[in-house]
């Protein structure tokens, strides 16, 4: 009867067993896309790797590609059109804050020429303006979507996408009025905290808010022209 009975259990097992020939269907990999910004999880196929003794075992390392795709954005012309979009966006709340706001508040308007003519020592008004402008419109935000953001994901992933938009702005004010102004053209450290640094603080925090919700704002628009 045991004979019987094992003989059984073995016939059993053979039946359970898929057939020469059979796939079986792929398991999946989630990626950690969720942690950035609430966007969906992707379920990407993820192969076997044969483990000692003989089977095999999902394969769920996440390569250095997968977290440089969820670190960075892709390098394409979308990519220009965001950092592009925003800049201009964030640069014309600036304008209005600098050259209207501030001088309501302080008794006089923010000139980020004046400290472009001082870093590079040249007096014409209008190439100051140009260069504060394609460096606020251009390299600020492609800055935003290369380092800072990615830092930020890194080091403070549960940190709101506004609160990473306003910390880049103070960002952008340190390296304004502390590297800019007082290492390279030997002005007082943020000017010497006067009225005027403090809308200037108050300045580049609203570009960075800016910047942040026009870059969240254009990525959810062309994931949806996507889907």
């Amino acid at each position: 009867m045991l004979l019987l009975g094992m003989l059984g259990l073995i016939n059993r097992a053979r039946e359970l067993r898929p057939s020469r020939g059979t796939t079986m269907p792929p398991p999946y990999r989630l990626d950690a896309a969720t942690a950035f910004d609430g966007a969906s999880v992707n379920a990407h196929p993820a192969p076997y790797r044969p483990i000692e003794g003989g089977g095999m075992e999902m394969n769920t390392t996440i390569t250095l590609d997968d977290r440089a795709r969820q670190l960075f954005p892709a390098l394409a012309w979308s990519t220009l059109g965001t950092g592009l979009l925003a800049g201009a966006a964030s640069d014309l709340v600036w304008e209005g804050w600098a050259r209207i706001v501030t001088p309501v508040l302080v008794g006089g308007p923010l000139q980020p020429a004046a400290l472009v003519q001082s870093v590079f020592g040249f007096e014409n008004w209008f190439w100051a303006e140009v260069i504060h402008g394609v460096v606020g419109v251009v390299f600020y935000p492609l800055g935003y979507l290369f380092v800072a953001r990615p830092l930020a994901r890194v080091i403070v992933p549960f940190m709101p996408w506004w609160m990473v938009g306003i910390g880049f702005g103070l960002g952008l004010w340190v390296f304004a009025l502390f590297v800019m102004a007082h290492l390279i053209a030997g002005l007082p450290a943020f000017l010497g905290f006067i009225p005027l640094a403090w809308a200037s603080c108050a300045g580049h925090a609203l570009f960075g808010l800016v910047t942040a919700a026009v870059v969240r704002w254009r990525e959810a628009h062309l994931k949806e022209g996507r889907s």
